[in-house]
C-alpha cells in the first residue's frame, strides 16, 4: 500500500510539472487569438460636404482586414449624445472604402452627434462616436475694386446703379488719439 501512495504522489507531481510547462504555450496561443481580433474595421474621420440648411452629405473612409466584409445592412447611424441633437433618418451607402451618409431633411443645427455602429457577420463589432460641425452656407459677397465699381459674381444678374458713382475717398492717415467718423464708401 505504501508503494501505491508513492506512485500516486509521483504521478501528481509529473502532471503539475507538465501543466506548468504547457501554460506559457497556452497563454501564447490565446494571446495570438486576441491579436487577431484587434485587426478589425478601422474608421477614419468624418468629412462633411454639406452646409446648414442642406440635407446632410458626409463620408467616412474605412479599412478592412483581409477576410472582413461590410455592407449597408450592418452599418447603422445612431445619436451619440444626450446633450446634442443626433442625425435623424440618415441613409448609409458602402462602396470602395467609403461609408457615405446622406440625410433626407435639411440640417438646421450647427453641431450634431453621431455614432457609427458596424455589426457585420464577417467583421468585428465596431462603434465610433463623431461630432459633426456643419458650417453655414458660404455667401459670395461682391468685391469692391474701385470706389463706386462693384464686381458681381457671374451667377447673379447684373444690376444697374441708381445713383452716380461716388468719388474715391482721399486716403489720409488717421492720427493716433484722434476721432474719425466713418463715411459711406470707406
Amino acid at each position: 500500500m505504501k508503494r501505491r501512495k508513492n506512485s500516486h504522489r509521483a504521478a501528481a507531481r509529473n502532471r503539475s510539472r507538465t501543466s506548468s510547462a504547457a501554460l506559457p504555450a497556452i497563454v501564447a496561443a490565446g494571446g495570438s487569438l486576441a491579436v487577431g481580433a484587434a485587426g478589425a474595421v478601422e474608421l477614419g474621420d468624418l468629412q462633411v460636404q454639406s452646409s446648414l440648411g442642406q440635407p446632410l452629405r458626409a463620408s467616412i473612409a474605412y479599412a478592412l482586414s483581409p477576410n472582413e466584409m461590410i455592407d449597408e445592412r450592418c452599418v447603422m447611424v445612431r445619436s451619440a449624445s444626450r446633450d446634442l441633437p443626433g442625425l435623424q433618418n440618415a441613409r448609409v451607402r458602402v462602396s470602395k472604402g467609403i461609408i457615405s451618409i446622406t440625410g433626407t431633411s435639411p440640417v438646421m443645427e450647427p453641431m450634431l452627434s453621431a455614432s457609427i455602429v458596424i455589426d457585420c457577420p464577417y467583421s468585428a463589432h465596431v462603434s465610433r462616436g463623431y461630432l459633426l460641425m456643419i458650417n453655414p452656407e458660404e455667401i459670395q459677397m461682391p468685391v469692391v475694386r474701385q470706389a463706386g465699381t462693384v464686381s458681381v459674381p457671374a451667377q447673379a444678374p447684373a444690376r444697374r446703379a441708381t445713383s452716380a458713382p461716388r468719388p474715391a475717398p482721399v486716403a489720409t492717415p488717421i492720427e493716433q488719439n484722434s476721432r474719425y467718423q466713418v463715411q459711406p464708401g470707406d
